[in-house]
């Protein structure tokens, strides 16, 4: 036997993959970077990678284990692109649609509040010296299978009084858009929808409207609009006024839009939110809409009506602002780099390897 082989016979065969302290270092890290990138999905992403490289060190030959691996990873990759978008669809409509059922609700309660007492509610029930005592959304309680917490609701106490506040909780969820809910916005007591309060609009204050008095047609009159800039505690008498309604729609301003965006993972486009008219319908607005149409959508008696094809023509094309998601590209740039950094030490261990082999 010559010495290459009596050599070959002496060494120690090449180690299994050894569990240690840095492999939990890093399936931590790569977890982490991956819900911070993909959310939820992250946790399966995550498992299919170290899931891979565990695989690929678990073997002799360490290369074909990683051809086969990747082979194994772009095959499970093209299943999922054609499977994903059936089960999943478009996270940005669901959330939408269930926002959109939430004004449905509400619009639904006030009708029937409507057919009840022969009106609408007004927008606040108030004291003897006229300042808000009570809101609409109280009173509407009844006509949102809120019986119980209607009942127990005091009257003849202020919204704030201790014996009404500890109805405060939880917020009825009718009130709370799954968006905001979604972006850590919702987990106090404020409402997601508000109302327009003014002389012309829907909601003159302490007086209520009847269906006769929407001079414009409820189809063409908003009512009801998807906010939680202001914070406002559902169970408090406080809305919006016309000109704060003006000011927030045609605002693009990123502190007081909602959470609901058009865009993908890289770029931003233009914000939007729900509303709601006064026969029950609803859609969504883009941000930015001029003060002169919005004026128009929010007054009972103007005489104009709404036209819909503006409205789904807006934002006009070219005036859509773009804006990169830094945070998104910079949280997949770390997730691909740990996930490519086991690629080094499969590097260095083939050089390791090719120096005792010569």
């Amino acid at each position: 036997m010559d010495q290459d082989a009596c050599a070959a016979v002496d060494r120690p065969p090449t180690p299994r993959f050894q569990f240690r302290v840095i492999h939990v270092l890093y399936g931590m890290a790569l977890l982490g970077a991956a819900l911070a990138t993909f959310g939820e999905s992250g946790l399966v992403v995550a498992f299919v990678v170290l899931g891979f490289w565990g695989y690929v060190f678990s073997r002799r030959s360490r290369l074909a284990a990683l051809a086969e691996g990747c082979l194994g990873l772009v095959i499970c990759v093209c299943l999922f692109g054609l499977l994903f978008p059936a089960i999943q669809g478009d996270p940005r409509a669901s959330r939408r649609a269930r926002c959109d059922n939430n004004l449905k609700y509400i619009a639904m309660a006030l009708h029937n509040y409507h057919d009840t007492h022969g009106e609408f509610p007004p927008a606040f029930v108030p004291d003897q010296d006229g300042r808000p005592m009570h809101s609409w959304r109280v009173l509407i309680l009844p006509f949102l299978e809120e019986k119980a917490r209607y009942g127990q609701y005091d009257f003849q106490q202020p919204w704030d009084a201790p014996d009404n506040l500890r109805l405060m909780l939880p917020v009825p969820s009718v009130y709370q858009c799954f968006a905001d809910l979604k972006a850590g916005r919702g987990r106090g007591s404020w409402t997601s929808y508000v109302a327009i309060v003014g002389e012309r609009t829907a909601w003159p204050g302490s007086t209520s409207r009847k269906l006769a008095d929407f001079a414009d047609g409820t189809s063409n009159t908003v009512w009801l609009v998807e906010d939680q800039s202001h914070q406002i505690p559902w169970m408090e008498p406080r809305d919006l006024t016309l000109d704060q309604a003006i000011a927030l729609l045609n605002s693009t301003d990123r502190q007081s839009a909602t959470r609901h965006r058009s865009g993908n993972f890289f770029r931003e486009y233009w914000g939007y939110r729900n509303i709601g008219f006064a026969d029950g319908s609803e859609r969504f607005l883009y941000d930015g809409l001029p003060r002169e149409m919005l004026a128009n959508l929010l007054i009972v008696d103007d005489g104009v009506g709404v036209d819909q094809a503006v409205l789904d023509r807006w934002p006009p094309p070219g005036t859509i602002s773009k804006r990169l998601r830094l945070d998104n590209c910079f949280r997949l740039a770390v997730f691909v780099a740990l996930t490519l950094a086991p690629l080094l030490r499969l590097r260095r261990r083939r050089a390791v390897t090719l120096l005792d082999a010569a």
